[in-house]
């Protein structure tokens, strides 16, 4: 019924091209950083989801865990070991590779000029082009 609802409400255009549009983004482009922060607000029960999505995934283990230790926020990164009062009074938490600000998995992942290269290669490889922004 639902379905149905919603393809009631559908505005088609005859004239023009289809294009995919990801409606968690602003301009409507998919890409890995924003569905990172979406992931990030995920309500309880769909984190839930999430978690079961990922332990049901075929990739070796190692992935496994570091994706999962990720969606807790429990890689250990600078900033959580500050968090955690390891380091002592004079820590430096700059990113180690790129020096440029504050090491945090966000930085790690999808920030730090380094991350941005590794991922923009990693897309060469595998022939996609399109989600990566211009820029970290």
């Amino acid at each position: 019924m639902q379905l149905m609802a919603m393809l009631k409400r559908a505005n088609l255009k005859v004239e023009g091209s289809d294009s995919w549009m990801w409606r968690s983004a602003e301009g409507g482009e998919f890409s890995i950083r924003n569905t990172y922060f979406l992931m990030q607000n995920l309500p309880q029960s769909e984190q839930q989801n999430l978690f079961d999505i990922l332990w049901k995934a075929k990739v070796p283990s190692k992935v496994l865990v570091f994706a999962w230790r990720e969606l807790l926020n429990r890689i250990q990164t600078k900033d959580q070991l500050k968090k955690r009062g390891i380091g002592g009074t004079n820590f430096i938490n700059l990113c180690p590779i790129c020096k440029e600000q504050q090491e945090s998995t966000t930085h790690l992942l999808f920030n730090c000029s380094f991350a941005y290269a590794c991922w923009l290669q990693c897309c060469l490889w595998i022939c996609m082009q399109e989600p990566m922004p211009s820029t970290p």
